[in-house]
């Protein structure tokens, strides 16, 4: 059975939307240079604006590149959320492959024994899988309706 745009639609945002909100609870850092240092990923978006003074400290505009990577990836599901047609899809699509682009900055180990040291945890993978299958859904949607509109000239 192939499913309708709408089931489609409302399958790839749903599977996204729990699996950001799981990254948001689990752990998403360990930070090297503290005892059970880790930070979920609810406090690595609430200290984001903090990472500016990192990237003065550290050279590393990465974790400031990833943090803001949530901006274009709420821009592309909102577009995805009310869209019907192609070009929707499509806008979609390329705000969200933005951001996947974006995340992938914090999959960057960091070591700086003046400042601190940090490497990704499941959650820093988690919340980039979200990612990835919301714009795989994009694309998958753009694609569908490209082929319906194909048949129809036809």
């Amino acid at each position: 059975m192939i499913m309708g745009n709408s089931q489609k639609k409302f399958l790839f945002i749903s599977i996204s939307l729990v699996l950001y909100l799981a990254a948001l609870v689990l752990p998403s850092y360990h930070y090297h240079h503290l005892k059970d240092g880790y930070g979920n990923g609810l406090e690595c978006l609430a200290m984001g604006f903090c990472t500016t003074d990192f990237i003065k400290q550290s050279n590393n505009p990465f974790p400031f590149i990833s943090w803001i990577s949530n901006l274009p990836f709420v821009i592309g599901l909102i577009i995805l959320i009310f869209s019907k047609k192609q070009k929707g899809f499509s806008n979609s699509f390329y705000f969200l492959f933005f951001s996947f682009i974006m995340s992938l900055g914090s999959l960057i180990n960091y070591s700086n024994p003046a400042y601190y040291s940090f490497s990704p945890g499941i959650g820093c993978y988690v919340w980039i899988f979200s990612q990835v299958l919301l714009c795989a859904g994009a694309y998958s949607l753009k694609r569908q309706e490209k082929e319906v509109l194909t048949e129809l000239i036809a």
